[in-house]
């Protein structure tokens, strides 16, 4: 394992990172080998993967996930870009944003509903903007399934 681990490093730039997903039964050795290869102060973090829970018949813990160590070549370099490890989803800088405007006067639940359904209205109206700009028209709302029954009696009719 620690032969692959120096070679995939030397493959990293200095911005890159190693995301290495493992099972219990070999996290032990990797989490002593990576920071071999790589250095103990370019560990970002360790990810636990949680997988399909239906199967998991484990009568005492779960063991129905794996784990993803992260570890960059250079974690200083790796870290100055912002996208590298959270890239933000769309309309977080304006949530982050009215939080920081209601915290001071520490509103109610309602207010602070109201507030939010006001800056989704917002988000809902500047993208039905730009669909409409874009020479699309209104979607149309999508129509109701048919219910499974009213389908069988149409289909006994038929024949079927």
């Amino acid at each position: 394992m620690q032969d692959r681990l120096d070679f995939a490093a030397s493959l990293l730039t200095r911005n890159g990172a190693l995301f290495a997903s493992i099972d219990h039964v070999e996290r032990n050795a990797l989490t002593e080998a990576l920071p071999q290869a790589l250095g103990r102060q370019n560990r970002v973090e360790e990810i636990i993967w949680g997988q399909n829970t239906t199967k998991n018949q484990s009568p005492t813990y779960s063991t129905n996930h794996e784990y993803v160590e992260v570890f960059a070549r250079d974690l200083s370099t790796a870290s100055a870009d912002e996208r590298m490890f959270r890239e933000p989803k769309p309309g977080a800088a304006e949530i982050l944003e009215l939080v920081e405007k209601l915290n001071p006067d520490y509103p109610s639940i309602a207010e602070i509903e109201r507030q939010i359904k006001s800056l989704f209205e917002k988000h809902r109206l500047m993208g039905m903007e730009k669909w409409q700009t874009l020479g699309n028209q209104r979607p149309r709302p999508v129509p109701p399934r048919p219910n499974l029954g009213t389908i069988r009696r149409h289909a006994g009719k038929l024949g079927f």
